[in-house]
């Protein structure tokens, strides 16, 4: 199991990129005199940043690459415990896994907050990106649902074997589009800007 624990970090560093990227939480300073109210405002709106645009493009190929290759994995193996049935590993194990984790950062951020540590952003701004992270179509799994289930952190993965299924499923998608399926709705907001000409 040591290797599908480093798959699901692999994935949660895909996810969170953004939102743990200092430059995130950076305006973007397109003039000497800086920037005004209005349109420090208009920047946030659209999730303008500190961040170039093709990198901002690769974050989300990043993406779409992590999601393409954890829809291989569970197309082609399965979790399972000993005199079990094998569980929904996607639905019961990795996605709320993520999700309580971006529960988890932020709470840590806060606490970070009010141990007078406030880093790059506050603890609002942080958990709008992380929420914003977790908003992204090939994810299946709504941020809030993680509520409704067991805390992801107490399993023991150790429990667990990964057996290759006999017959190749076909439950998850696979991606041509890297680039469109690594978009959370942070992204769809800041490209439609980029597109519009948001800035000069």
């Amino acid at each position: 199991m040591d290797d599908v624990k480093a798959l699901f970090a692999l994935f949660a560093m895909a996810i969170f990129g953004n939102a743990f990227d200092k430059r995130t939480y950076m305006p973007l300073i397109f003039t000497v005199d800086g920037l005004s109210e209005d349109e420090l405002k208009a920047q946030k709106e659209a999730d303008v940043n500190a961040i170039p645009p093709l990198e901002r493009q690769h974050y989300c190929h990043t993406r779409g690459l992590a999601f393409d290759l954890i829809h291989w994995f569970f197309n082609h193996y399965s979790l399972e415990k000993p005199n079990e049935e094998a569980d929904d590993a996607y639905g019961c194990i990795l996605a709320p896994f993520i999700a309580e984790l971006g529960h988890k950062v932020i709470q840590y951020k806060f606490a970070a907050q009010e141990n007078k540590r406030p880093g790059v952003c506050n603890g609002e701004e942080f958990e709008h990106q992380v929420k914003m992270a977790l908003s992204i179509k090939a994810m299946h799994f709504p941020f809030n649902a993680v509520e409704s289930f067991s805390p992801s952190f107490e399993f023991d993965f150790d429990d667990y074997s990964v057996t290759a299924l006999a017959t190749t499923k076909n439950d998850y998608p696979f991606f041509e589009d890297f680039l469109g399926a690594g978009k959370n709705d942070a992204d769809e907001t800041y490209f439609a800007a980029l597109g519009g000409q948001f800035y000069p």
